[in-house]
């Protein structure tokens, strides 16, 4: 009977939390293109195809006019720009379910009947796996391909060898790759503090809700499906990279099974509220640079030099304004 019931609770749990994450993107009404020539030639002090529309950095990120000079990175107005736009994507993703369509319907309801079904039969897959230590302790250093320590370190290294080879497209992956995964921390640190559920590991792995525990849904799952949905969406023309990132993120989902850390369903609700994460990033702010408006971040570490001259000491020199 208790099953029952935890049934019942899961499932309208899972349908607002579907709504939650994925009816974002009907927030951004957006015409995306995977047409190799035009990501080729992507400028970033045009106006993105892919950020036209109702998304939340319509609202925030003050736009800069062709000729004008960019505010400095620290500037007061700028990092008011970026904290405006983060929490309005924030609240896109929290309130998706008041701008809910009947066309999300196609997509929500497999994923609520596949979590349900999955969540009845969590302990059985779990306890049918070998589970031996060999296998335990393989599957967890895997998974730690998908830890948030791996993939913000990735991101930042897209981040930092964009700006230095002056690739906007790297760049762009790297800061929205950051982005992502830490609105998707926010909200899967979320959910484990209201929903409790125990671990495969934790006591008699029945996998219970409200229990005090951290295991609905799974961190790796939603950190690694944002990172590599992405990834995939900034290089739409490569379908190598798109492989490739998508298999990374399948490999980090099924570890976290195999290692005994997470049931079947908290993989699956973990991965695709990843996936819709990193889209909606993409989709939302793709061509905006550094989620403020500047058209185009400066080359890493690049100083701007200013002479100085002092007629009363005669003493002259030059000053450097080193950009990070």
């Amino acid at each position: 009977m208790r099953k029952v019931i935890d049934l019942l609770h899961f499932t309208c749990f899972v349908l607002w939390l579907g709504l939650t994450t994925g009816i974002s993107f009907g927030q951004t009404n957006t015409a995306t293109t995977s047409d190799p020539v035009q990501r080729s030639t992507w400028k970033p002090d045009s106006q993105s195809d892919s950020s036209t529309g109702a998304g939340p950095s319509d609202s925030a990120a003050p736009q800069t006019t062709r000729g004008s000079t960019p505010q400095s990175a620290s500037s007061p107005s700028t990092f008011r720009a970026f904290v405006g736009t983060f929490l309005s994507d924030e609240k896109a993703i929290w309130t998706s379910p008041l701008h809910a369509k009947t066309n999300d319907l196609r997509w929500l309801l497999p994923l609520v009947a596949t979590t349900g079904a999955l969540f009845a039969t969590d302990t059985d897959i779990s306890d049918a796996l070998p589970n031996t230590q060999h296998q335990i302790d393989v599957s967890r250093d895997i998974s730690e391909i998908g830890s948030a320590y791996t993939l913000y370190g990735v991101s930042g290294a897209f981040y930092l060898i964009g700006r230095l080879k002056d690739n906007d497209r790297l760049r762009e992956t790297g800061w929205l790759g950051v982005m992502a995964i830490t609105h998707s921390q926010i909200v899967v640190e979320a959910l484990k503090l209201a929903t409790g559920r125990e671990r495969p590991d934790d006591n008699d792995g029945q996998g219970r809700f409200w229990k005090g525990k951290r295991g609905f849904p799974s961190g790796h799952a939603i950190s690694s499906w944002a990172f590599a949905s992405v990834v995939a969406k900034e290089y739409d023309d490569n379908r190598l990279i798109q492989v490739g990132a998508y298999s990374l993120a399948t490999i980090v989902s099924v570890s976290r099974v195999t290692a005994r850390r997470h049931f079947p369903s908290d993989v699956v609700v973990g991965s695709t509220m990843g996936f819709l994460i990193g889209r909606y990033m993409v989709r939302a702010h793709h061509g905006t640079s550094d989620f403020t408006g500047r058209s185009k971040l400066r080359t890493l570490l690049s100083p701007q030099a200013v002479p100085s001259f002092d007629g009363r000491s005669k003493t002259y020199g030059i000053g450097l304004n080193w950009n990070f």
